[in-house]
């Protein structure tokens, strides 16, 4: 088997290098025809701590905003927490970034985004259900208060005092107690009661488009509740699901508008493994290919060397020897970046590359670890880096 698939890689180093697209020059002009049609494009990666990776991005980012119309850009962050901070032309950009995005994105590299005048005009919002921080409570209660009334205001006050009282605790606890579980239905019944109040409001009349985004980030307190009474094992599953209806709330809150979701590779994938199929587990990217294959495009980031942090953000060396890696193929081209899309067919070729089963490196808890797919399935495009590094983060600046 091993001299089998030996013998392919010539094969399919002919088919790889018939379709790649080097980017070391910048040459995005090449992607426009992977980019016709389409309303939705997802950015993964295989692990959020890989400098060249923003880099890279938010070069793609502003491709597709001033060329291709993209004007939003959601991020793996809090719904409200994201949607709600003004980022651009910010005089405390670390405070904004620090209180309105998730940790992975508190890095120099990311805070270019923020900073570049061709990206001012882009709009930013997040998909994930999880709280950032207390700071966008005082702005959610100020907007409440003065569009439904203090007879809601009051009472989204208390629980939100209480819900950012629990959530450390939910975070440390690894099975949660009886009394917090407790606690937290108690909770997610409150924020119900809030939701209905602002229904009952909001049906009554015609309200900004930022208190729409303030209830439907109440929604996802209570969601996230939710989440951690499932338990370890089922709340990723729900997590995803949740911000697949974050997702579908946000095309319709910008509704005409074509849409860019940077996320991880998990959450982008069009297809699910065999063991997330058997296990009933749903996906981001896969409830989206469902519903959109036509408009969506798919890209997955991957790197060939060099070193990225672990979540713990403990330096990680890359390191690919094993010969069904796809990585090591591809740094056999010796491209600093390229772009190889994984739909288009090697025409008179009995085994595409695309179709073969791959190794491919993706970030878990404690490292990195192969995972098998045909690219095909999975992706459309997959984005290579050579040699990688990892981020400056914010906090190692202070």
């Amino acid at each position: 088997m091993v001299n089998k698939f030996a013998d392919r890689r010539p094969d399919w180093i002919e088919q790889i290098n018939e379709q790649l697209i080097p980017l070391d020059e910048g040459e995005w002009k090449q992607l426009d025809r992977f980019l016709e049609g389409k309303q939705i494009v997802l950015l993964g990666e295989n692990s959020h701590w890989v400098s060249e990776y923003y880099t890279n991005k938010i070069k793609l980012v502003q491709y597709l905003h001033e060329k291709h119309g993209f004007r939003v850009l959601v991020l793996e962050s809090g719904l409200v927490e994201a949607s709600t901070t003004d980022f651009f032309g910010n005089t405390n950009l670390e405070y904004a970034m620090k209180n309105g995005l998730l940790g992975i994105y508190h890095n120099e590299e990311m805070a270019a985004l923020f900073t570049n005048e061709g990206l001012k005009d882009l709009m930013i919002a997040g998909m994930d259900v999880q709280p950032i921080s207390n700071d966008c409570s005082q702005r959610i209660l100020s907007c409440v208060e003065k569009e439904i009334g203090g007879h809601v205001a009051n009472k989204l006050k208390d629980v939100e005092a209480t819900f950012f009282e629990l959530e450390p605790q939910i975070r440390n606890e690894v099975k949660l107690a009886k009394d917090t579980k407790k606690q937290l239905k108690q909770l997610a019944e409150g924020y119900e009661e809030v939701i209905s109040l602002m229904e009952n409001e909001m049906q009554a009349g015609v309200y900004s488009k930022r208190l729409q985004l303030i209830y439907r980030g109440i929604v996802n307190r209570k969601q996230w509740l939710l989440v951690n009474l499932k338990g370890r094992f089922r709340s990723g599953s729900l997590r995803d699901v949740f911000m697949y209806e974050n997702l579908e709330w946000l095309f319709d809150y910008y509704k005409g508008e074509k849409i860019i979701v940077w996320s991880h590779n998990y959450h982008i994938r069009k297809n699910r493994s065999l063991l997330l199929k058997g296990l009933g587990i749903k996906t981001v990217g896969h409830l989206l290919a469902k519903q959109y294959a036509h408009s969506l495009l798919s890209v997955s980031f991957y790197a060939g060397s060099g070193t990225c942090l672990s979540p713990y953000k403990q330096p990680y060396d890359i390191s690919i020897k094993n010969q069904y890696h796809l990585e090591k193929l591809l740094m056999e081209f010796n491209r600093d970046v390229l772009f190889l899309p994984v739909n288009v067919d090697a025409i008179g070729k009995k085994r595409p590359w695309s179709k073969q089963n791959w190794w491919l490196l993706e970030m878990k808890w404690l490292g990195m670890a192969p995972l098998v797919i045909k690219p095909y399935k999975f992706y459309n495009a997959i984005f290579f880096v050579k040699r990688v590094n990892p981020p400056r983060y914010l906090e190692d600046q202070d």
